[in-house]
């Protein structure tokens, strides 16, 4: 299964979710303005373009799989979503970067490398 939240790109709808977001950050970026940043800046949004999403849809079916690397957010609820479901997971920390990583494997066996970056 391929999912994906928060996907933009050209023919996005000016009401779609978050739109209104990008377009004016883009646009303040575009004349060397900084960009509004919501709240205390601690939140983050996590947008990926469909062009890139088409490629992947399109990789992902050329081959089988024997393991599928995500980057995520929400560690400690993934976390605790795992265990509550019993299933076996490992945990790395790769200090230098930032990155929180877990592993586990699909029901159809398939290693899930689960990358959290400032997470």
């Amino acid at each position: 299964m391929l999912r994906y939240s928060t996907v933009y790109g050209e023919r996005q709808h000016y009401r779609a979710a978050n739109a209104l977001y990008i377009i004016e950050t883009l646009e303040k970026l575009a004349k060397g303005e900084r960009p509004v940043i919501l709240g205390d800046g601690t939140d983050t949004k996590h947008y990926v373009y469909a062009g890139d999403l088409a490629r992947a849809n399109a990789m992902a079916f050329e081959k089988d799989v024997s393991g599928v690397a995500l980057n995520c957010s929400g560690h400690d609820d993934v976390v605790a979503r795992l265990t509550a479901r019993g299933m076996a997971y490992q945990s790395n920390l790769v200090a230098a970067i930032g990155l929180r990583q877990v592993f586990t494997m699909d029901p159809n066996g398939v290693l899930l490398e689960l990358n959290f970056f400032g997470d």
